[in-house]
């Protein structure tokens, strides 16, 4: 079973935006993950990185459209957790 509070914990974890390249692999490699936290990650960082986010109009838009879907697919995700999927998604399609 998923733990929600140990997936949001580790998308906001990461503070080496210096490095926006490594926010994925390092979140998928925090130590308190198990099997069924990882897999949620990954369909959260699917959904956050998805094209039709990002080829439709600015950052602002492309912000406005994946915050809506995540909070309404994932209501449980932190504002935290939802802003560093989406900034770590934004280095994705710079």
């Amino acid at each position: 079973m998923t733990d929600t509070d140990k997936v949001s914990n580790a998308l906001c974890g990461f503070c080496e935006w210096g490095c926006p390249w490594k926010y994925i692999d390092a979140v998928l490699g925090h130590q308190d993950l198990q099997s069924d936290d990882i897999q949620l990650i990954k369909q959260l960082w699917a959904e956050s990185t998805n094209a039709k986010y990002w080829v439709q109009g600015d950052l602002q838009t492309s912000d406005a459209l994946i915050r809506q879907k995540l909070r309404m697919t994932y209501p449980w995700l932190s504002t935290g957790a939802i802003d560093a999927l989406i900034r770590g998604a934004s280095y994705v399609w710079k």
